[in-house]
C-alpha cells in the first residue's frame, strides 16, 4: 500500500516552475540546475547536418538555432558534447521568442555517432528532452528537426552535464558525525551513485529494496550510546545504520522506510550495539532517484566518569 499513493504525493508535493526570461513559458526542472539567464548564448553554424559538421554545445551554453525546411527530409541540426562522468544526462529543446518551431523530435547517439536514444513531446509543450544515464565518459552528439514540413523556426537545445558525486558517495569517504552534538545537515543525493541496497541480496532491514541515490555517514561511538536521527527527503527516502559497507544486508543493525516522498524517516532511541564504527546511509526508494534533503538528531554517547574518594584525593599528596 505504502507505494500506491506515491505519485499523488509527488504531484501535491511539485516544485514551483521557473520561467524563460524571452518567452515567458515555464522551464521543465531540466534547465533549473543552469537557469536560461545563467547560461552562455551561442549560436548555430551552417552546415551542420551530420555528427561530422556537428556544433559544439557545452554544459554552461544555450544553443540558438533554427530549423529552415521541417520534416524527416528537411534540416536536421547536430550538436557535439564532451561529458566527463558518468551520471544522468539530458538534452533538451524548448522555444526561441517569436517564430519559434514548436514542435521538435531529438536524437541521441554515442561516440561512433550509433543512435541510442529518441524523444517527441517529453519537454515544455511540444519540445522534446532526452535523460540519459552515462555509463562512459567521452564524445556524444545530439540531432534536432522538427516533427513535419509544415514546421519551421528558431529554438533552443542546451544540455545539462552529469555532475562528480559528492565526496561522501560512499562508505570510504564517509563524512563523521560526533557523538552529544547536534546533527543539522542539508544536502543532496542527486549527483550520488546508487552504491548500496539494503534489499539486494535481502532481507531489507528497511522491509524494501533501495535502489535510489545514496550518501553515507559514520560515527564511531562507545558502548551505552542511542541514535536519534530523523531523516527528510524530497524522493522517497530509506535510511539504514550498518557496520560494514560491503555487506549492508548481513551487518544492518537497523533500518527505516515507511513513508513515501518527502516524508520523514525517524530512528528514535535506538540503543546501539555495541561499542563501533558505524555507517549511516541516506538513501532513495525509487531506481536511480535523488533528491534534497535534511537530517537532524544526536548520537548520545555515555559520558565517562572518574570516581574519587577523599582517601584518593589524599594519596596524590604523599
Amino acid at each position: 500500500m505504502k507505494r500506491i499513493l506515491v505519485l499523488a504525493i509527488g504531484l501535491a508535493f511539485a516544485v514551483p516552475v521557473l520561467a524563460d526570461p524571452i518567452t515567458g513559458v515555464e522551464e521543465k526542472p531540466w534547465s533549473y540546475s543552469i537557469p536560461f539567464t545563467s547560461r552562455g548564448d551561442v549560436y548555430e553554424v551552417e552546415p551542420n547536418g551530420s555528427c561530422a559538421t556537428a556544433n559544439p554545445l557545452a554544459c554552461t551554453d544555450v544553443m540558438h538555432a533554427v530549423i529552415s525546411t521541417g520534416g524527416t527530409g528537411g534540416d536536421w541540426d547536430y550538436f557535439q558534447f564532451t561529458i566527463t562522468t558518468s551520471g544522468s544526462f539530458q538534452f533538451g529543446t524548448d522555444a526561441d521568442g517569436t517564430g519559434s518551431v514548436g514542435d521538435t523530435y531529438i536524437y541521441l547517439y554515442n561516440s561512433s555517432c550509433v543512435q541510442i536514444a529518441f524523444d517527441d513531446d517529453s519537454g515544455p509543450g511540444l519540445y522534446s528532452l532526452i535523460t540519459y544515464n552515462i555509463t562512459t565518459p567521452g564524445t556524444y552528439y545530439g540531432a534536432v528537426r522538427s516533427y513535419s514540413s509544415s514546421y519551421t523556426g528558431k529554438y533552443k537545445a542546451f544540455i545539462v552535464c552529469p555532475q562528480p558525486p559528492p565526496p561522501n558517495d560512499r562508505c570510504e569517504g564517509a563524512i563523521e558525525i560526533l557523538c552529544n552534538t547536534t546533527i543539522n545537515i542539508s544536502g543532496s543525493t542527486m549527483s550520488a551513485i546508487n552504491d548500496y541496497d539494503p534489499g539486494v541480496p535481502g532481507p531489507s532491514c528497511t522491509r524494501f529494496t533501495a535502489a535510489g541515490k545514496d550518501v553515507t555517514y559514520k560515527f564511531t561511538v562507545p558502548a551505552g550510546s542511542v541514535a536519534n536521527l530523523n531523516y527528510t527527503s524530497s524522493a522517497d527516502g530509506s535510511v539504514y545504520i550498518v557496520t560494514d559497507c560491503s555487506n549492508v544486508t548481513g551487518t544492518c543493525v537497523i533500518g527505516e522506510d515507511s513513508t513515501y516522498t518527502g516524508g520523514l524517516e525517524d530512528i528514535e532511541n535506538f540503543a546501539l550495539p555495541g561499542a563501533n564504527t558505524y555507517y549511516l546511509i541516506l538513501d532513495n526508494y525509487g531506481t536511480g532517484v535523488g533528491g534534497t534533503f535534511t537530517l537532524t538528531g544526536m548520537i548520545t554517547c555515555p559520558t565517562a566518569t572518574e570516581e574519587t574518594s577523599w582517601g584518593q584525593v589524599k594519596t596524590l599528596y604523599r
